[in-house]
């Protein structure tokens, strides 16, 4: 289990509990607010761990200089024989609760498919925390491997006041070298 400390618009103190994957498939993750008397879970969200039993999160400031915002990897959405997707989750913390504001694709397989061919699609991201007034943002470089031909592309996710989400920009490929 692992045990954050996270920053909140909240006055009372607040911290992430993180458990594992472990035999059920399955991870969790608590969002825990002290009392005065104490710790107490006032939020959870569970997350698929099939094929890899990769979940794992991060904490990074991309609204606010003051406020963390939760990233989840590799979170298990769908899968199948020879098939299996895993996407980025990024929650924000309203109200002492968990508040999905992006599910974005992360890792998509796809093998042995009738007719389908081989897919391989691989995401990094890398967070841009906030500087100043002005919000972070996430950098998404994904990696398309699909029949034995590479294609990498880049985008980025900024945050919406309006939408309350984080929006993602087009996709710009990103040439080869020869």
């Amino acid at each position: 289990m692992k045990w954050r400390a996270i920053r909140s618009d909240s006055p009372q103190k607040m911290a992430l509990l993180f458990m594992p994957c472990g035999s059920l498939y399955a991870s969790f993750l608590d969002l825990l607010k002290n009392t005065g008397q104490g710790w107490r879970v006032v939020d959870e969200v569970g997350f698929d761990c099939h094929y890899d039993n990769s979940v794992s999160f991060e904490v990074a400031s991309l609204r606010r200089p003051s406020v963390d915002d939760v990233l989840v990897h590799h979170e298990c959405e769908e899968h199948g024989t020879g098939y299996v997707k895993q996407n980025l989750n990024v929650f924000v913390i309203v109200s002492s609760r968990f508040k999905l504001v992006l599910n974005t694709e992360e890792i998509v397989r796809k093998s042995g498919w009738p007719g389908g061919g081989e897919l391989d699609q691989q995401s990094l991201f890398a967070t841009m925390p906030t500087i100043g007034a002005g919000s972070g943002a996430i950098e998404e470089t994904r990696n398309i491997k699909e029949n034995g031909n590479l294609t990498v592309e880049k985008r980025d996710f900024r945050w919406s006041k309006i939408r309350f989400r984080l929006v993602p920009s087009k996709f710009i490929k990103v040439k080869q070298p020869a």
